[in-house]
């Protein structure tokens, strides 16, 4: 979901940022001891030949981890941005459609009020003001239902037949003035959440391969530190930094901290036989094809899913007349 592998990202970045500390923090006074440990070494090279220089070692493996960080936490917000567009344009959607839905219903309830009961001579009157039925509660069908009475609506010789009640006509126009408001709006919306569903999933593949290119320069990165730290005989600080072989990305400590958390969790809270949420494996891999399990986002579909009051069974039903 959205959620975990937001959370994933984090634990990503924290764990680069804490290389990337300990590196600043330690380039002078771990540069200057590799230098004395070198030294014996190096002393025969020839004159002019350039001494190790470990101090910019230190800064260029700094500079590159944290330049893999930007990276990945800017795939991250981006995707995020998307995600929020696709959540309000689809608050937006769902505000239309209800509107639209409402008076589309009443536009059929009053076409059959004003018509019904005219005989089996009358010609019928949903067929000639072009309304289909009964109202979908999809968006994109109703608008289809819309855009097709808009369309019926708009013939110059188009006139309705004098209703059942005196003096009491329907005029296209009328009809027109309600329902094309709606059908632009829809229409907008709806070619901006596809744009959105399009390139919330070049983001997605963007930042996957953000996430899987930081692995491995975080790999490599903390493991050459790791190195140069074990060489000056600071065992401790490579420690700190090493990388965990179990989860790309992460620093080995954090990984064991977080095992004994859950140890510790499930010995304890779990006794009742629940399970804790964060015994659940983790997934380093991209999205399930769900759309980020609920997360609200646009999916990439010809038709982007909505939230529950739009496109599902939970949607405003029709009316026993509108049917």
């Amino acid at each position: 979901m959205l959620e975990a592998q937001s959370d994933r990202i984090l634990d990503l970045v924290q764990s680069a940022v804490k290389v990337e500390t300990e590196i600043d923090t330690h380039t002078e006074e771990i540069g200057a001891r590799l230098d004395e440990e070198f030294a014996p070494a190096v002393t025969g090279w020839d004159e002019g030949q350039p001494r190790p220089d470990f101090r910019t070692q230190f800064k260029a493996l700094k500079a590159k981890l944290g330049f893999s960080r930007e990276q990945l936490s800017t795939a991250e917000e981006h995707t995020i941005d998307l995600v929020k567009q696709g959540v309000e344009l689809r608050t937006e959607r769902t505000v239309i459609f209800e509107g639209l839905y409402e008076d589309f219903s009443s536009m059929r309830r009053t076409v059959e009020e004003l018509y019904r009961g005219k005989g089996k001579g009358n010609a019928n009157v949903f067929v000639i003001a072009g309304i289909q039925g009964p109202t979908s509660q999809v968006p994109t069908k109703l608008l289809r239902q819309v855009d097709l009475a808009i369309r019926h609506l708009r013939q110059p010789d188009l006139e309705f037949p004098a209703a059942r009640f005196d003096g009491t006509r329907l005029e296209p126009s009328q009809l027109l003035q309600v329902l094309e408001p709606y059908s632009v709006s829809m229409h907008d919306v709806q070619g901006a959440l596809g744009k959105v569903a399009s390139e919330l999933n070049a983001s997605r593949k963007e930042k996957n391969r953000a996430m899987a290119s930081h692995k491995i320069t975080f790999k490599w990165v903390a493991r050459t530190a790791e190195s140069l730290f074990e060489l000056a005989g600071e065992h401790e600080l490579a420690e700190r930094i090493r990388p965990s072989a179990r989860r790309p990305g992460r620093r080995a400590v954090e990984v064991a901290n977080e095992g004994e958390s859950e140890s510790a969790s499930q010995d304890g809270d779990g006794q009742d036989g629940d399970v804790p949420a964060s015994s659940a494996p983790a997934q380093d891999t991209a999205e399930s094809a769900s759309g980020d399990g609920g997360s609200g986002e646009p999916t990439g579909e010809s038709e982007p899913t909505a939230s529950p009051a739009v496109d599902t069974a939970a949607e405003p039903a029709p009316s026993s007349s509108d049917g």
